[in-house]
């Protein structure tokens, strides 16, 4: 029996309320949500209540993202935020005038490109174009993760979100092992293989809140939200045996894997990114195949996941081997 229009309404009402409640920073955000909050579209109070929250958790990051929803463009926030309040004023004089609503996407063109002259010759694509274009802007095309620049851009968005709520977060740094042997002996199919597979590994064990991303060549990054140091240290030593135990691994692949977390290693993604990297580093140093993290201003080191008793401040901190 086919549904009624309240019916589907009401899918649709649910739909927009569960992307709000499980968006990350690097999603782009729900049509519906964009038109509810330019007065094209009445909110449900559910949903009103979802985007109270994104509010809360994205604070002036969000006016940026309204606009990018629109625009394609990127704003920092506070000029994101003047942006769209002048947007929403210049849809309501353009309504006046007009006698209906012209909506927040003619709104948003007039403003930028003829007033404002802030957008240069815009080109009008059909949404469904435009979305494959904004995936193929942020996705590695060889592995579908992440791409380096928008593992950045969520990675941004989750120290802010830390330093205004005081939760924690960690980055994963992680480096397939000897992996130039696999394309000099057995070639470049290969070698893409094995990253794809490497990939596949990684992702199974994530929740919906991390991200992966391709950060290049056979390095990848992890970036895993609400998370302190010890948790991520747990999460890293069984993607190394995801990796070593995957069956559709035939080369026998290894990983290194250096960890950093904020607030421990620093608030920016500098500090983080650094950090980590020099983990990574200190992991290939030992030997390959384990896990580093970093600790106070360099690396340290201490065998099976124990206290690394008797060691020197500074030393490099191995958590463990798989």
């Amino acid at each position: 029996m086919p549904a009624t229009p309240q019916e589907t309404m009401q899918t649709a009402d649910e739909a927009v309320i569960r992307q709000l409640q499980e968006g990350k920073g690097d999603e782009p955000l729900p049509d519906e949500f964009v038109a509810g909050m330019s007065g094209d579209r009445e909110l449900t109070p559910e949903q009103r209540a979802a985007a109270d929250r994104l509010w809360q958790e994205r604070g002036k990051a969000l006016f940026s993202q309204l606009l990018f929803a629109v625009t394609h463009q990127c704003f920092p926030a506070d000029e994101a935020e003047a942006k769209w309040s002048a947007i929403l004023r210049h849809k309501y004089e353009l309504s006046e005038k007009l006698g209906r609503n012209v909506g927040l996407a003619v709104a948003a063109l007039d403003y930028l490109a003829n007033l404002r002259r802030d957008i240069e010759s815009p080109v009008i694509i059909p949404k469904p174009s435009m979305d494959a274009i904004v995936r193929m802007a942020i996705e590695d095309p060889l592995t579908r993760v992440a791409n380096r620049s928008s593992v950045l851009v969520r990675l941004d968005d989750e120290l802010r979100r830390c330093r205004r709520h005081g939760t924690p977060c960690s980055l994963l740094m992680l480096d397939i092992d000897n992996f130039s042997r696999i394309n000099d002996t057995q070639g470049h199919d290969s070698g893409d293989a094995a990253i794809r597979s490497f990939a596949a590994s990684v992702i199974r064990l994530l929740r919906d809140v991390d991200l992966c991303g391709r950060f290049g060549g056979d390095e990848f990054m992890v970036l895993l939200p609400d998370t302190a140091a010890a948790d991520a240290v747990a999460v890293a030593g069984r993607m190394l045996q995801s990796v070593r135990s995957d069956l559709s691994n035939p080369t026998g692949l290894t990983c290194s894997i250096g960890v950093a977390a904020c607030p421990e290693h620093g608030w920016t993604a500098a500090n983080l990114v650094t950090a980590a990297d020099q983990a990574l580093l200190e992991a290939k140093r030992r030997g390959k195949n384990c896990v580093v993290v970093f600790e106070g201003g360099a690396p340290g080191m201490a065998d099976g996941g124990e206290s690394g008793g008797g060691e020197t401040q500074g030393d490099p901190h191995l958590v463990g081997h798989a």
